[in-house]
């Protein structure tokens, strides 16, 4: 019981409820002869268990959050990300979660904490996607632009266009690593949209390259 649950009792009851005072005991609460008041009582206390509920959880999906970070593997002379299985689940799971507390009554209290999580996670799904996405497609794409010879001479646009996605995400992934936190790394102003740009280059560069192999 919070103290809005025992103001919400204050009205039901029309009395003065000084639950906070050191002197407040059962007996007090005898005398509030809440039996008259049996449905209403009901109502607020399972509110306030429902509400107790929301707010653990909310607790427990940041705690989740504090504790999670990208791993790293080298690659060559960068990095690339390691295993995101574990987090993906977290990702999964947890905005389940949150769409289950936003169809409850109860979390008009914790509303805008859960919309906030709710976001977080949408954007840490988001850029995971577009992330393993440029890397897979960056990994494939590497030897070929950096070390052909007969590329590098027939295709000389896209490959300084792949060189210049090359250094910039080798930029990207030292800075990632030196913040690690899936939440901080994935929220980082302007990730995203970077991440989309290092897309659309390596499929433009990918393109030309099935052009001349064709």
């Amino acid at each position: 019981m919070q103290d809005r649950h025992w103001r919400k009792l204050e009205r039901t009851t029309n009395q003065k409820i000084e639950h906070a005072s050191p002197k407040f005991c059962f007996e007090d609460l005898i005398k509030l002869h809440l039996y008259k008041y049996a449905d209403e009582v009901n109502e607020i206390v399972e509110g306030a268990q429902k509400e107790s509920k929301i707010e653990n959880n909310i607790g427990k999906i940041s705690r989740t959050w504090d504790d999670q970070n990208f791993e790293f593997k080298d690659f060559k002379d960068t990095y690339i990300l390691g295993s995101m299985e574990e987090i993906v689940e977290f990702v999964e799971t947890q905005s389940m979660e949150l769409m289950g507390m936003m169809a409850q009554k109860e979390v008009e209290e914790f509303k805008e904490n859960v919309t906030k999580w709710q976001r977080t996670l949408k954007s840490v799904d988001n850029v995971i996607g577009i992330w393993t996405k440029v890397q897979k497609n960056w990994q494939r794409l590497e030897p070929i632009f950096l070390g052909s010879e007969d590329i590098r001479a027939q295709l000389p646009e896209d490959t300084k266009r792949f060189e210049k996605v090359d250094n910039d995400w080798k930029d990207l992934m030292r800075e990632a690593k030196e913040e690690p936190g899936v939440v901080l790394a994935s929220t980082a102003d302007g990730r995203e949209e970077l991440l989309q740009s290092f897309n659309a280059e390596i499929e433009t560069c990918e393109k030309a390259l099935n052009e001349y192999l064709e």
